[in-house]
């Protein structure tokens, strides 16, 4: 009995043992496709807390994949009462009045876009990924991973992944000086398979609805483009939408340099964020806004350093010629 004993735990440190060698055989770059997969494909729930500048949000999510739908449900625990409710690409939010607001395809404001392993090696040249010390993440052991900007233009990130899974327990995003500009980080999650209940209950009674639908604009109806595009950075997406209590429609163009993502917005003069002019910021997210010389304003926000905010927004052009 004490020889099968021995025999079992002389076992299972070689298991472990093997398990540790070949997670340590993984890349910078596997551990980004591994994070991206959990993200897709994991079921989980769990808190965490969110700081950006002087603010700090304790939040709760639920994560619940049935097959290929994916729903997720994201909601306050402090402060002002507000949920975020994602249903594959449909986005719903409940304010704290009782309204809610509606969008159709998501705005591209994932924290980590969902990249091929071709496009993850396509950020090497303006990111330096490398594998750092293992540490503990709400009582799980995770991996540390650094992109670090080879520039200026962009900032930089710290991840910790989760070993068994590889999601995303903790993040820092990095100003160009090193410090922490933003950080999430999870003080509690379970990990689980199948149906995730949805907590708490939706909310009941009549409420208003505003909804935005966010349309891809063909090539031959895209109006602005940019003349240039900051080292790394690429347009992704041309929307165009248009509010319910709103007759004129806005131009959405997103960037992104594969980790980074940029929302350009171009819009008549006398629309609401035509009131932002010049350079703001409030925590990481700068928003830079212009007047063009066609009467209409243009609006960038993201969470990119200040001088590439400026860049987009100088270099929005109207398109010479629209084909129908």
């Amino acid at each position: 009995m004490t020889r099968s004993l021995s025999t079992l735990l002389l076992g299972m440190q070689f298991l472990l043992a093997a398990v540790s060698v070949h997670a340590s055989e993984y890349t910078a770059e596997d551990w980004l496709s591994r994070m991206i997969m959990a993200a897709r494909d994991q079921s989980y729930r769990g808190d965490f807390v969110y700081s950006n500048g002087s603010a700090l949000e304790s939040m709760r999510i639920v994560h619940t994949i049935h097959g290929h739908d994916e729903l997720q449900r994201v909601y306050t625990l402090n402060g002002t009462p507000r949920e975020v409710v994602r249903h594959g690409d449909r986005l719903e939010v409940h304010q704290a009045d009782g309204r809610r607001s509606h969008f159709i395809q998501p705005s591209h404001t994932a924290p980590f876009p969902m990249l091929s392993a071709r496009e993850i090696a396509d950020l090497e040249p303006h990111y330096d990924l490398k594998l750092l010390d293992s540490n503990r993440v709400a009582d799980r052991m995770c991996q540390e991973v650094a992109l670090i900007p080879r520039d200026d233009m962009r900032y930089g990130h710290r991840l910790w992944l989760d070993k068994e899974t590889g999601l995303l327990l903790r993040a820092q995003l990095l100003g160009t000086s090193g410090d922490v500009l933003e950080e999430l980080l999870f003080t509690e999650i379970k990990m689980e398979e199948g149906d995730t209940a949805w907590s708490p209950a939706d909310q009941q009674g009549k409420v208003s609805i505003k909804t935005q639908a966010r349309v891809n604009v063909p090539g031959n109806q895209q109006t602005w483009h940019l003349e240039s595009f900051p080292p790394g950075f690429k347009r992704v997406a041309y929307l165009r939408h248009r509010a319910e209590d709103s007759d004129e429609p806005a131009e959405q163009l997103i960037l992104s340099d594969g980790v980074a993502t940029v929302s350009v917005y171009i819009g008549p003069d006398s629309g609401a964020h035509g009131k932002v002019e010049g350079l703001s910021r409030m925590g990481a997210t700068h928003t830079y806004g212009v007047r063009t010389a066609q009467g209409h304003h243009v609006m960038v926000v993201g969470e990119i350093p200040a001088e590439t905010a400026e860049w987009i927004a100088n270099a929005v052009r109207p398109t010479e010629q629209v084909n129908d």
